[in-house]
């Protein structure tokens, strides 16, 4: 058994394969997985567990463990999650006389719960689980460590000897998956293009934003699904305690979205304790409303099959104006929260279309 999984999982085809262009073992996978995850579900991720065990079975990565043999600070300003974790990391960087960089004093925000800097390095701290996507990515950066704490042991985690090839190797062996999964798609199918979710141009959502100024509550709402990318739900639920407006940024289901500085300004003025908005009787405005909102304006603008649009159409659109506009993919991965780089494909897909749109002009 690794890691708390069934054989059979490890017996998967793709999982094989993996594990032999990385030059890994199953041991090594359920060491990453106990360091990373702990055993939580939410943190497990196979395909990376084989990449970062990659990274140490090759001589790129060294991970030592430390006891931990001090107490924790006080923690009665620290909200959220890993109350002990981070009062402890706080103690520990003061016992090694480290320079706190910024903390993460409530739920993680898609940012590492603790920065620092000492002895010429730059220290992330993780307290608890670790998310293994991020590993790699920090590490990415020179002079970086990461240190993820547990309630009894250290587990300090770097570069080694080999780091530089094999992280050129990783990178190559991604850039060729991805190319995998392109070719793997006919875009000219119709059954394809039928799949492709309906987006809007930045005239028509302009339109939308213009139809809508008289009512602020709708306009901003609408605002916070283009500029931020939000889905229903996210919208639904941010509250004025979510915004970061030192950092421009909003925090949302652990990833931290940036907000588009002249969006910022108007933000600042519309922000309230509690739900941003509120529906009959104070309570949350419900997901029908917000239906009803995405339609009306598009009818209002006169966007062509009017009916058709909905609140997630403005995510789209977000996206693939990102796209359209040369934003790398894992950066808007992160932007919208997923999980897998497959998933986000499909605003290349729309990038394409659109290409495809403009040479049907030329060669009509």
């Amino acid at each position: 058994m690794v890691c708390g999984r069934k054989e059979k999982e490890m017996k998967n085809e793709d999982y094989i394969e993996l594990m032999k262009i990385y030059k890994t073992s199953a041991k090594t996978i359920d060491r990453v997985c106990e360091i990373f995850s702990g055993g939580d579900k939410r943190y497990v991720d196979l395909e990376y567990e084989i990449i970062v065990a990659g990274f140490l079975d090759n001589g790129a990565i060294s991970i030592r463990e430390k006891p931990i043999e001090t107490e924790a600070k006080s923690k009665e300003d620290i909200k959220g999650p890993q109350k002990d974790l981070k009062a402890l990391a706080l103690k520990l960087l003061e016992d090694h006389d480290f320079k706190l960089v910024a903390f993460e004093r409530g739920f993680a925000g898609g940012i590492a719960d603790i920065i620092a800097k000492g002895n010429g390095k730059n220290i992330i701290i993780e307290c608890g689980p670790c998310n293994l996507i991020k590993a790699i990515d920090y590490l990415s950066v020179e002079n970086t460590i990461l240190w993820i704490l547990k309630a009894d042991v250290l587990y300090i985690i770097e570069r080694y000897k080999d780091w530089g090839s094999f992280y050129r190797f990783h990178e190559s062996n991604q850039e060729e998956k991805n190319k995998k999964i392109m070719s793997s798609i006919n875009f000219f199918d119709s059954n394809f293009r039928r799949k492709i979710p309906r987006t809007l141009t930045e005239e028509e959502i302009g339109e939308m934003l213009r139809y809508s100024e008289d009512n602020k509550r709708d306009n901003m709402l609408m605002k916070c699904m283009y500029f931020l990318g939000l889905k229903n739900t996210e919208v639904q639920n941010l509250r004025g305690e979510d915004f970061d407006f030192e950092k421009s940024i909003v925090k949302i289901r652990g990833r931290s979205i940036p907000i588009p500085e002249d969006f910022l300004k108007e933000i600042l003025k519309w922000k309230k304790e509690g739900p941003l908005f509120s529906g009959r009787s104070n309570g949350l405005i419900s997901d029908r409303h917000i239906r009803r909102i995405a339609k009306k304006y598009a009818e209002l603008a006169g966007v062509r099959k009017y009916e058709e649009i909905h609140p997630h159409t403005l995510r789209h659109s977000y996206a693939t104006h990102l796209q359209n506009n040369g934003t790398p993919l894992n950066v808007i991965q992160a932007l919208l929260g997923h999980s897998r780089i497959e998933t986000t494909t499909i605003y290349t897909h729309l990038g394409i279309e659109n290409l495809k749109r403009e040479v049907d002009k030329v060669f009509k």
